[in-house]
């Protein structure tokens, strides 16, 4: 087989991948790799393919090949860096990040989750820095501000976490995260009527939404002599929280 043949299938297995045809990017690449088992490109797709498929040791041994053949492809150590960080050894993963960043200062998604290890190991600050970073890589840092947003939230900076919140939604408008964030800020600081306004961003999450029911969704319109379906939407502790107001609603005539 040629040269430009292989070039071919490796073109065609990348192209797959990326159109999420795993079975097509590994078959392409499986050929190239029994021809020539030392082709840093091969074995770094079959590397992704492993890993999509769930067989994550294999993975991770097959971007170390391609790394060790190859050790100058940024992608290479960031992915390798996903796979352990997906494996919980945030240790080896950061090694991988700034090798990557050693070969691509401006990597945007390294330096997201360089910032997350950190956060999740406490590292509040070198977080928060990495987090920076990730804003001044891009032209449109909608996660990095939101990501810097919840660092501020979580050490209880409301304030300056709506500014970072306000930013990300300059950013993406439509981004549900961002807008439930915001909400929590909100009412943290007890600006009640936006915050509950933009809690109603909840049914645009991915893993909430409402239940169905047959009959319109209540407005704020009079209520005397009419039935409410009331139901729980989320944990027991918001339902013990808000159940005080159904009173409120028989003093509405409900």
């Amino acid at each position: 087989m040629s040269e430009n043949d292989i070039h071919r299938l490796l073109h065609l297995a990348t192209e797959a991948y990326g159109k999420g045809d795993i079975g097509t990017a590994g078959t392409m690449a499986g050929r190239v790799y029994n021809l020539e088992p030392d082709n840093h490109q091969a074995l770094y797709i079959l590397g992704m393919v492993a890993h999509s498929t769930g067989r994550a040791e294999l993975a991770v041994n097959l971007l170390q090949r391609a790394i060790a053949l190859y050790p100058d492809h940024p992608y290479y150590h960031f992915h390798l860096g996903n796979m352990l960080q997906g494996q919980e050894d945030l240790e080896a993963a950061r090694d991988s990040y700034q090798q990557a960043l050693r070969l691509k200062p401006d990597f945007y998604e390294v330096h997201l989750n360089i910032g997350s290890i950190c956060f999740a190991e406490g590292q509040v600050e070198m977080a928060r820095q990495s987090f920076q970073q990730a804003v001044d890589c891009s032209p449109n840092p909608v996660t990095a501000l939101f990501n810097l947003g919840i660092l501020e939230q979580e050490v209880g900076n409301h304030v300056d976490a709506l500014v970072f919140f306000d930013r990300a939604l300059t950013c993406g408008p439509s981004t549900p995260n961002a807008h439930m964030a915001r909400s929590f800020s909100l009412l943290m600081l007890e600006r009640f009527v936006e915050g509950w306004k933009e809690y109603e961003w909840r049914w645009q999450l991915e893993n909430l939404s409402p239940r169905i029911c047959p009959k319109p969704r209540w407005q704020g319109e009079p209520l005397e002599g009419k039935s409410i379906y009331i139901y729980t939407e989320q944990g027991f502790g918001d339902a013990i929280m808000v159940g005080r107001y159904l009173k409120l609603l028989q003093s509405r005539g409900a």
